[in-house]
């Protein structure tokens, strides 16, 4: 969606009292869509694959973690920016962090390990959105599951900030994709091989 003249100058107004810069037209149209983004479809067979992938991190994981599914995140540039709103399928974090121990309705994302994701055909534009507000955020980790197309990706690395006029936003600078039924290595911390077969 494109946000409206009165959208827009709001977003300016927010980022002026938090001292934040808004980038550019794009970054503007992220927090707009993010902001009012619909909840979460509950389907069986999505929670199927989350429960998958769940189920191989607390087995094999290299990581105590705690996880939560369908959990409201609120992803920030920096601490006290203004910030998208968001719902991934799953959000992992170090279970000595205690990230979800009396949290706030929208959790804040700046110690989330990593998001999971399910594609749903013809929302890639709303992905991309959501891609990019993680990438922002600094969450190390993506996993998405397209099941339709028999993909599994992890995005990763996330790139350093940048400041000032014109500065591009933050990106994952390193894209790892692999057919379901190849194994699909997770790095640190987790750091182990994500089995696909039964995410197909």
């Amino acid at each position: 969606m494109h946000p409206t003249p009165r959208m827009t100058a709001a977003l300016h107004a927010l980022a002026r009292r938090h001292g934040f810069l808004v980038r550019d037209r794009a970054w503007e149209e992220t927090m707009a869509a993010m902001a009012t983004a619909e909840p979460p479809r509950h389907d069986p067979e999505c929670t199927d694959l989350i429960s998958t992938v769940i189920g191989q991190v607390m087995r094999l994981g290299g990581i105590d973690t705690d996880v939560a599914v369908h959990r409201e995140v609120l992803l920030r540039c920096r601490p006290g920016a203004p910030g998208v709103r968001t719902v991934p399928d799953a959000v992992f974090s170090a279970r000595e962090s205690r990230l979800f121990r009396g949290a706030p309705p929208w959790l804040e994302g700046r110690e989330v390990l990593m998001v999971v994701d399910t594609a749903v055909p013809g929302e890639e534009e709303e992905r991309s959105l959501r891609r990019r507000a993680y990438a922002e955020a600094g969450i190390p980790l993506h996993l998405l599951i397209e099941r339709e197309r028999a993909m599994v990706s992890l995005f990763s690395r996330p790139s350093a900030p940048t400041a000032g006029p014109g500065a591009p936003g933050r990106a994952y600078t390193r894209l790892h994709t692999v057919p379901t039924g190849r194994p699909l290595p997770l790095p640190a911390p987790f750091g182990f091989d994500l089995d696909t077969g039964d995410l197909a």
